[in-house]
């Protein structure tokens, strides 16, 4: 375990946000180098105070300004007589040095100390986050005289102090929020689990290809003195997180029970703003479910937002859709909050925009568990589907939150002629996992597959390109704006016209492109690739028990199959 002399925590965050700022959304993310290690210190906030003997700590920030910090105490440490587990912290980065003041030990640490502490902190992050100063689960800056302390305690309660001046004022309600205690495990289950995990990463990830810095036998080894230390399984779901972290990759996941644990947790800013969306449509968007959206524009255009693809109903729902669209001058499909779920859903909905099978994949697979060997690239097809195909011009939205099997389909669609992508490249992740069931509700997801783009490009780390790149600022989205949302309108506006002006261009409108619409048209494809079901994935988008009205809320490749997008 390295660790590295630094200055006081407060020195390395200098803030630049102003003291009187507040309100805007940040991306704030936290690396190795954001993991302290703490000696004795206390956090003192109006009349409420927490020691502790030592500690470690994750910072969370954007630039320079650090906006929320997780502490764990490493030795007792008592709030009202129970005993504290993890202490949550959301502030204005002026009050860092408060919390953290001149004189307190701290150091930062590398290794497997670091990658399981920082895996501990985005943890609490992605639990903690809508509880304090958020919108649709983006950090917001704190106004600079409050401070928010979430306290979980090892006995389960969870107490909740919004910090203003001197006051520090408890919310009970908060308390019903208490996580379950962690089951014991013993150091030989411990380890056992370790070996159980580190074989079949070793006989099937298959990404490995993609990592070639990575020695899996001596990371491994790294991890088993924390492993043979651990004394329940969420200390194991942790160790598990580190462990896969150096692997970078979003469906290399852990789950504990119902609670996902953000391993690699790539920063994804949503490129939407899913309440501005009637204002750019000047149009109400109905609901149908909890995963779609659609509306028609004064002018005929309409527009489909699809949130997941987790539910088999959301085919013959989209078709529903479809009919009441059918004589639109042209469509929006919105994919940006669609974290995927099952491949072969998208290509049923693809095949209804296709006017003869096309390749939109491949993906590569190991050959064998006692070697690196990869396969030949197998192809990955999609067929029309359908009584007719919509053929007037479509523009596809797409940003950093398609992920996973909703890119898949959006290169899918992309091989209609009459389909434009527009947006910003997608997450760049996908697994088609496996869930590895280790007992107490813990789980880990392997990965099986490389996954090529139609050039042979891996997707991993690079997403799927958009036809048209349009990247404004994240502060560019606000509950009345959507640049990207407006700027898709105004191109299938103008393709739209473009079509008008040439009636025919396209022969094949409403053909019968399907004798058989339910026929499974991928027989010929590997038959376990054949869905990359993102069994941890349905999330960028996230999981999200308090939802947002931004559909499929946001990062977490552990996905809720069916984003709600009720407000």
């Amino acid at each position: 375990m390295g660790v590295a002399r630094a200055a006081d925590v407060a020195d390395a965050y200098p803030a630049t946000i102003a003291a009187d700022a507040s309100g805007d959304t940040r991306a704030v993310h936290a690396s190795v180098e954001d993991v302290w290690r703490l000696g004795p210190g206390s956090i003192a906030c109006g009349q409420l105070r927490i020691e502790w003997r030592a500690a470690h700590v994750v910072v969370g920030h954007d630039g320079p300004d650090a906006l929320w910090a997780a502490l764990f105490p490493s030795g007792p440490v008592r709030l009202a007589g129970e005993r504290v587990r993890s202490v949550w912290l959301r502030f204005h980065p002026t009050r860092l040095g408060e919390l953290f003041p001149p004189g307190v030990d701290a150091t930062r640490v590398s290794g497997p100390e670091a990658a399981v502490t920082l895996v501990r902190g985005r943890w609490l992050a992605a639990e903690k986050m809508r509880g304090s100063f958020h919108r649709g689960g983006a950090p917001m800056v704190p106004p600079s005289g409050t401070v928010v302390v979430d306290v979980r305690t090892i006995e389960g309660p969870r107490r909740f102090f919004l910090v203003e001046g001197d006051e520090a004022t408890p919310h009970a309600a908060f308390t019903t929020q208490a996580l379950p205690r962690p089951d014991p495990i013993t150091a030989s289950a411990a380890v056992a689990t370790l070996e159980r995990v580190a074989s079949a990463f070793a006989a099937e990830y298959a990404q490995f290809a993609l990592r070639p810095e990575v020695d899996w036998t001596r990371r491994v080894e790294a991890f088993r003195p924390l492993t043979q230390a651990a004394r329940n399984r969420e200390d194991l779901a942790a160790i598990f997180g580190g462990l896969l972290s150096v692997l970078r990759d979003d469906h290399a996941t852990v789950r504990l029970g119902e609670r996902f644990l953000p391993s690699a947790a790539t920063p994804r800013p949503l490129n939407g703003s899913f309440p501005a969306t009637e204002r750019e449509l000047a149009a109400v968007p109905e609901r149908v479910g909890t995963t779609l959206v659609h509306a028609r524009t004064l002018d005929g255009i309409g527009y489909l937002l699809i949130a997941s693809l987790g539910n088999p109903n959301v085919v013959p729902a989209v078709d529903a859709v479809l009919e009441t669209l059918r004589d639109t001058r042209g469509l929006v499909i919105d994919l940006r909050y669609n974290g995927g779920g099952d491949e072969r859903l998208a290509r049923s909905i693809a095949g209804r925009f296709l006017a003869e099978p096309r390749v939109y994949s491949h993906h590569r697979v190991r050959l064998d568990p006692t070697s690196m060997r990869l396969s030949d690239p197998i192809a990955r097809t999609c067929s029309p589907r359908g009584p007719w195909r919509y053929s007037e011009p479509v523009v596809v939205l797409i940003g950093p939150r398609t992920m996973s099997s909703a890119e898949s389909f959006a290169l899918m669609l992309d091989q209609a002629s009459h389909v434009t992508t527009y947006g910003a490249p997608t997450a760049g992740s996908s697994g088609n996992p496996r869930a590895l069931e280790l007992g107490g509700g813990l789980v880990v997801n392997v990965p099986r597959w490389l996954d090529l783009r139609p050039d042979g490009v891996p997707l991993n780390g690079r997403g799927v390109e958009p036809d048209v790149i349009m990247m404004p600022e994240p502060r560019a989205f606000t509950e009345r704006s959507d640049p990207v949302l407006a700027g898709g309108l105004a191109l299938v506006r103008e393709l739209a016209l473009d079509a008008d002006a040439d009636p025919d261009a396209d022969p094949d409108t409403d053909t019968d492109t399907d004798p058989d619409p339910d026929a499974d048209t991928d027989a010929d494809t590997d038959p376990d690739a054949d869905a990359d079901t993102d069994a941890d994935t349905d999330a960028a988008t996230a999981t999200d028990a308090d939802p947002d009205p931004d559909p499929a809320t946001a990062t977490d490749p552990d996905p809720a199959p069916d984003p709600t997008i009720t407000p």
